[in-house]
């Protein structure tokens, strides 16, 4: 246990440190490494079973990367970083327009879910191909970006030209109930709340900040057995669940295990980083990228093994950082990630589209541990800030070459809202 209080203790006192600065990432980044590096064994130990020596080796390295992610987070972003935070109404005044026609493919998507009489996540993917795969992604992608912006909007600018990010929760519930996908909501109240809690200020926000974690322990335990529980059927036995630890927490402990078997002809070393690399810059065509680490895990090397069952597991970021140099593998990996966030968090204060990049990433730097590399960078780059980039920059360049129409949409809107109030 010693890992494990070592990596909650440093993650509750970097919280504090960073306590007026909740957007920091060590204030929020450091406990989720805890939570999933030591999730599998605080299962294995409320379940009465004994741990074998990986099972501790994955709790050592996962205390390994809180570290080696903070070195650089301290270094380079300074705790002032998101001081005076001002976001220019200009970069958003296309979003109300790009907000609806995500809701409406978010909508056409459901209704095609509805229509194939699928009743789980997995009906729901399996029956996703093709242009449909590409519908899908496009409408849960566009709508959490779109949420986000809708967020940062709220908290960092005066006017209301963006819909509601109320909105957008009434439909990341939908994209629960109806598709089975956890992530939009709970990235969404996370986001929410560290902005909240920067506007607002206050001497409890850390106490406010482990509450909202433990409860969300809590909340992704149970509603494992809600997932698209509007096209299927509820399984009470996973809302009731028999174990908080036997959750999707568990995957790197458990995923990060099974690596003992590492033969020198599996994927280890150089390859690793070549496969992340490859993976990261030729799947933008369709067919090129190959498979990524996480994929080789699930589909090849637990067949390999002799590991069944028929889910996909995700991965574990500090397993493919050990598998590409051990310890030094897992100090280059969370070092890189580290300071990777911090030249975001650097460029994005003199970028509105940047600094909205970062908020989007920051659920998927937690989620991310339980996958690989480059799912994080294919993320960042060909998502968050390419989508934030180009609906600041049109947004701009329409506000500057059509003013009169751009404020006039502005003026109706806001006197539609007005009259919507009254």
């Amino acid at each position: 246990m010693v890992y494990v209080i070592s990596m909650i203790g440093i993650s509750i006192a970097l919280s504090i440190l960073y306590r007026k600065e909740p957007l920091h990432p060590l204030f929020w980044m450091p406990i989720f490494l805890a939570i999933y590096g030591s999730w599998y064994y605080l299962f294995l130990v409320s379940m009465g079973m004994e741990s074998r020596p990986q099972d501790y080796a994955a709790l050592g390295y996962h205390l390994l990367a809180i570290v080696s992610f903070s070195i650089p987070s301290a270094l380079f972003v300074p705790r002032d970083a998101f001081d005076s935070i001002y976001l220019r109404s200009e970069s958003f005044s296309l979003d109300r327009v790009i907000g609806w026609l995500f809701i409406f493919l978010l909508l056409s998507y459901i209704l095609f879910v509805l229509l194939s009489g699928a009743t789980s996540k997995r009906d729901i993917r399996d029956q996703m191909t093709g242009g449909l795969s590409l519908l899908a992604t496009i409408s849960l992608v566009g709508i959490t970006l779109m949420a986000i912006r809708a967020i940062a909007y709220e908290f960092f600018c005066k006017k209301n030209n963006v819909i509601s990010s109320f909105i957008y929760f009434v439909f990341a519930s939908a994209v629960f109930l109806f598709l089975g996908e956890r992530e939009v909501i709970f990235g969404m109240s996370l986001i929410w709340f560290l902005l909240w809690a920067k506007r607002n200020g206050g001497r409890f926000h850390v106490l406010y900040f482990y509450l909202i974690v433990l409860g969300g322990v809590f909340a992704v335990a149970s509603s494992q057995g809600l997932k698209a529980a509007l096209v299927g059927q509820i399984d009470w036995g996973r809302v009731f669940f028999d174990s908080v630890f036997h959750s999707e927490f568990s995957a790197p402990g458990r995923n990060f295990s099974y690596l003992e078997f590492i033969g020198q002809d599996d994927l280890v070393g150089w390859r690793v980083v070549a496969k992340e690399i490859q993976r990261f810059v030729f799947s933008i065509v369709p067919g090129f990228g190959g498979e990524s680490v996480a994929q080789w895990f699930n589909s090849t090397y637990r067949h390999e093994v002799g590991v069944g069952g028929n889910s996909g597991w995700g991965f574990t970021m500090v397993g493919s950082a050990y598998l590409a140099g051990g310890a030094a593998g897992v100090i280059l990996y969370y070092g890189f990630i580290g300071l990777f966030v911090s030249i975001i968090i650097r460029v994005g204060r003199r970028s509105d589209a940047v600094l909205v990049s970062y908020f989007a990433i920051i659920p998927i730097l937690i989620y991310s541990t339980r996958q690989d590399m480059s799912y994080l960078l294919n993320y960042y780059f060909k998502f968050a800030l390419v989508f934030n980039v180009l609906v600041s920059v049109f947004s701009n360049l329409l506000l500057r070459r059509f003013p009169k129409a751009m404020g006039g949409a502005e003026r109706m809107m806001a006197a539609y809202d007005a009259n919507g109030k009254n």
